[in-house]
């Protein structure tokens, strides 16, 4: 299969092609006036001969003036007349013999002068021919480059086949690639659909849980001890403080199972005490909502809610020897918690 030219390669061909033409005309030239030298110096040898005979009758010529006198004498009369007409003859002869003697010498002029220009295009066709030597010399050179450039293109041309070729295998890959990302997509925008469908389920469960859990400690709480609950968390709402109730009142077997934690069962310590104020329903530990979960992190909130629950006589655990920053009860629980410990003595 041929390959396509470029613009250059072709402009390039068509003046080696221009240049060979003309070479070959120049050959055709120079030949012809090769012919006309040769044909030039046959008519000027011919001239020579013909003039070279001229010559000799003229010599004739010079001899008959005598010849007629010497005929006068000799012959009389009628040799004379004889002699005149053969003088007469030879008269003729030499006037026709000069006339072609000028028109000889006017033919070789003629000839020397046509040979002289055969000669100088001779020379000029030798030195057209020694230019179209040169000429065909560049051409040939200038040949060998486009050859050299029309297969370098013939390499550029099919790395390009070969690149095109790979460019096409890579859309084709691209192509089955972002269809499979489209699919991956669809699969992922419906798995996330469902994702936040359950994670709204959850939060509104974790709402529903956490409304549940109030609820529960503000019923398991003394009632003094609810009603400050509530409204601490109706000032803590009025700040914009996302204050929520965790724990409220534990019998004493829940007690006793956090104190458990980290010594006979397994865990992390809860607290140090076997009966807890939080036995009494006068004591609640506070959070802080952060989206779906709670968190005893931020210290500075706690000290606002703080602020809050003593304004409304309620003792902050943070104040305490060991502090407990999310711990509040009423100012008579540590009365409540030393009665239920002397009644739990006279019990046993």
């Amino acid at each position: 299969m041929t390959e396509p030219q470029s613009i250059d390669d072709r402009l390039k061909q068509c003046s080696l092609d221009k240049v060979l033409a003309e070479i070959e005309k120049l050959r055709g030239e120079t030949a012809a006036v090769n012919r006309m030298a040769e044909k030039s110096r046959a008519e000027a040898v011919k001239l020579r001969c013909e003039a070279r005979a001229l010559s000799a009758n003229k010599r004739g010529e010079r001899l008959t003036e005598p010849l007629k006198l010497f005929g006068v004498a000799i012959l009389g009369v009628g040799g004379a007349v004889a002699a005149y007409t053969q003088y007469e003859v030879a008269e003729l002869k030499a006037k026709a013999a000069k006339l072609e003697t000028s028109q000889a010498e006017k033919v070789r002029d003629e000839a020397l002068s046509v040979s002289k220009a055969a000669m100088e295009r001779r020379r000029d066709a030798e030195e057209s021919a020694i230019k179209a030597a040169a000429l065909a010399a560049s051409a040939a050179e200038q040949r060998d480059v486009v050859e050299k450039l029309a297969a370098a293109a013939s390499i550029r041309a099919a790395e390009s086949r070969r690149d095109v070729l790979t460019a096409q295998a890579a859309v084709v890959a691209a192509k089955a690639e972002r269809k499979r990302l489209a699919n991956d997509i669809t699969a992922l925008q419906a798995e996330l659909g469902q994702t936040k469908f359950k994670l709204a389920a959850a939060s509104t469960e974790a709402t529903q849980a956490r409304s549940t859990l109030e609820k529960g400690v503000l019923d398991g709480l003394q009632p003094s001890a609810r009603e400050l609950a509530s409204r601490f968390l109706d000032a803590a709402k009025a700040r914009d403080l996302p204050l929520t109730l965790v724990a409220g009142y534990r019998s004493p077997e829940q007690q006793l199972a956090l104190y458990a934690k980290g010594r006979s069962e397994p865990g992390n310590l809860v607290t140090n005490a076997r009966v807890s104020v939080h036995n009494t329903g006068l004591a609640f530990d506070v959070a802080f909502r952060k989206g779906d979960t709670v968190s005893w992190e931020d210290e500075k909130a706690f000290r606002i809610a703080a602020a809050l629950g003593k304004d409304l006589g309620l003792v902050w655990g943070g104040d305490s020897r060991f502090p407990d920053l999310p711990h509040f009860e009423t100012r008579d629980a540590q009365d409540a918690l030393k009665k239920l410990i002397a009644d739990q003595a006279q019990q046993r």
